[in-house]
């Protein structure tokens, strides 16, 4: 209140602050005056005190409380994560006192089991959640894109029959795998490889082949989990034929089922290596060079390609 003055006992003022207002009348709202303000002689508010200059208040750091029970898994199949919460309230600091160091936040596996075969992607799944949702003012049907340019662990859906894509929800739910091919999932938007069973967020480093977090099991050369790299056999070979002047030529068929699959240009060339189909591989004079992996569910493919001729 403008022209006002204390009218109350100056030890009062720290309890509730009382003013004179220009109709002479003692008016308050029942608060205490702002810490720091002049309360006597020598003397300043503090907490509701009345204390001397100089007193320093007793600081208190703050303890971590108990972990709450693990939540609700993710998923119901595949490989979920559940989370556990806790919080600096035992006590909680005061007087300037330190926070808590750690993590408030710690994950666990959950639902590791394989899915049904034939039973829809999970990625899959949250971008078909929004087809009965209107966007701008249509309704579409919506399929997962992962293609460049966009982060592993939000949920981006491409419009199924449309040239177009959006991101849908900044985050995918925890579980998700980050790519088809890869074992990283996204916890909390962001793709992580836990590597221990019970984990704070900045300590996971990888995840197991059988969807448990604590596990160090790994897919051997042929794919399978906690195998010995006895189930398949290498194949290699070296393409050295000349090329007709424009138009595909065919090098080499992958076969159903091959894993691993490295192509390499051991000398440089104006040639292009181009897909045909899902398993094709050709080199060609002409045609536009891919300018990002190709991946096939399960194989991913990816080649150097040199710059383009000037």
């Amino acid at each position: 209140m403008s022209r006002s003055r204390v009218v109350r006992e100056a030890n009062e003022v720290c309890r509730e602050l009382w003013c004179l207002s220009k109709s002479n009348r003692c008016v308050t709202n029942s608060i205490p005056a702002a810490e720091g303000t002049l309360c006597q002689t020598g003397s300043i508010e503090k907490g509701g005190d009345c204390v001397a200059f100089g007193t320093w208040p007793q600081s208190l750091d703050g303890g971590w409380g108990p972990w709450s029970s693990w939540g609700e898994c993710s998923r119901t199949c595949g490989g979920g994560v559940s989370s556990s919460m806790r919080h600096c309230d035992s006590p909680a600091p005061s007087g300037g006192g330190k926070y808590c160091l750690g993590e408030r936040k710690r994950y666990r596996s959950c639902n590791t089991d394989a899915c049904l075969a034939g039973s829809r992607d999970f990625r899959e799944k949250q971008c078909a959640d929004f087809d009965s949702m209107p966007f701008r003012g249509k309704y579409y049907n919506w399929k997962p894109y992962t293609g460049g340019g966009v982060k592993p662990c939000a949920l981006n859906c491409l419009a199924e029959g449309y040239n177009f894509y959006t991101e849908r929800s900044p985050a995918v739910i925890d579980g998700t795998r980050c790519q088809a091919d890869s074992l990283n999932i996204c916890i909390n938007g962001e793709c992580k490889s836990p590597n221990v069973n019970v984990l704070s967020l900045s300590d996971l480093k990888h995840v197991g082949c059988d969807n448990i977090l604590s596990s160090d099991a790994k897919e051997d050369r042929c794919r399978v989990c906690g195998g010995d790299g006895s189930t398949c056999e290498a194949t290699e070979g070296l393409f050295n034929e000349s090329l007709p002047r424009g138009g595909y030529m065919e090098v080499v068929q992958i076969p159903k089922g091959a894993v691993h699959i490295e192509i390499k240009e051991i000398a440089m060339s104006k040639n292009y290596i181009g897909m045909r189909g899902p398993q094709r591989i050709a080199l060609t004079y002409v045609g536009v060079p891919l300018a990002f992996p190709w991946r096939s569910p399960g194989v991913p493919l990816a080649f150097p390609l040199a710059p383009p001729p000037s």
